[in-house]
């Protein structure tokens, strides 16, 4: 099942412009759903490129979509401001089951809807994703099932933070480095891993691989930090960090001249 306009229209290319997927993008072993289709596009006007998915629910046939976008610049307020999107949703980053951030401006669904739809912002790079619920017919109206809707979104959270770290090692090494560039970008950048950090500090760590979400524990302290966020939980606190955490070769890679002050 697809979305009469927005799915056809996420993966619509020219034969000249069948490019495939620049990332080999893994689902959770656990998931319901599979990549059924992926292309890469290069947006009109060179304003930039763009990886897009379609993923489709193996039970219940639901369908969903992702796109990872690098642009030439950012985005304007105006767009921003202008995308056609529900207003309640605007910069309301926190609606996943975490309950941190994500990338720097966007919106998540707070509440179960007929459809999901996920859009963030951070730099040069924005993350899109939709997900259609399957619809039968009660009394000549559409009634989506949107039973799945907490799972789902543990699924949207896991490929959306995935999602913001691939667009942001684009950011700061081009889509086409190779890994051992990107290492060197994210050490330019003034990127360290993270888990290597905080055991030397003497914390222990544990992580969340659905949510990306990685809890720092020493005595009676607990850090909750996420991949692709700029937020964590200090305790019951919440704190900007401000820089986003990056995934990285099976590591998290954080900027931690501010984190220096949660630890020591």
């Amino acid at each position: 099942m697809f979305l009469s306009t927005f799915l056809p229209i996420a993966l619509a290319l020219q034969p000249s412009q069948k490019i495939p997927a620049k990332v080999d993008f893994m689902l959770p072993s656990s998931s319901k759903y599979r990549i059924e289709r992926s292309r890469h596009v290069l947006i009109p006007n060179g304003t930039g490129e763009s990886s897009r998915f379609i993923f489709e629910n193996q039970v219940n046939q639901s369908t969903a979509s992702l796109s990872i976008t690098l642009l030439k610049k950012p985005r304007t307020d105006w767009f921003k401001a202008t995308m056609q999107v529900p207003s309640e949703w605007r910069n309301s980053r926190r609606g996943f089951p975490s309950f941190l951030s994500i990338a720097d401006e966007g919106m998540v669904p707070e509440e179960p809807k007929e459809s999901m739809m996920v859009l963030i912002f951070a730099k040069n790079i924005d993350v899109r994703f939709h997900l259609v619920y399957p619809a039968t017919k009660v009394a000549g109206k559409p009634r989506f099932d949107n039973s799945t809707w907490d799972e789902d979104l543990r699924f949207a959270e896991n490929v959306c933070r995935r999602a913001v770290s691939i667009a942001m090692l684009w950011h700061y090494a081009g889509i086409d480095a190779r890994p051992e560039e990107q290492r060197e970008a994210l050490l330019e950048a003034g990127y360290v891993r993270l888990g290597p950090w905080m055991t030397q500090r003497g914390f222990s760590t544990q992580f969340d691989n659905m949510l990306r979400v990685a809890t720092f524990t020493k005595g009676n302290q607990k850090i909750r930090l996420a991949e692709g966020s700029r937020e964590g939980f200090d305790g019951s606190t919440r704190k900007d960090h401000g820089h986003l955490i990056i995934g990285f070769q099976g590591e998290l890679w954080a900027k931690t001249a501010t984190l220096t002050s949660w630890v020591d």
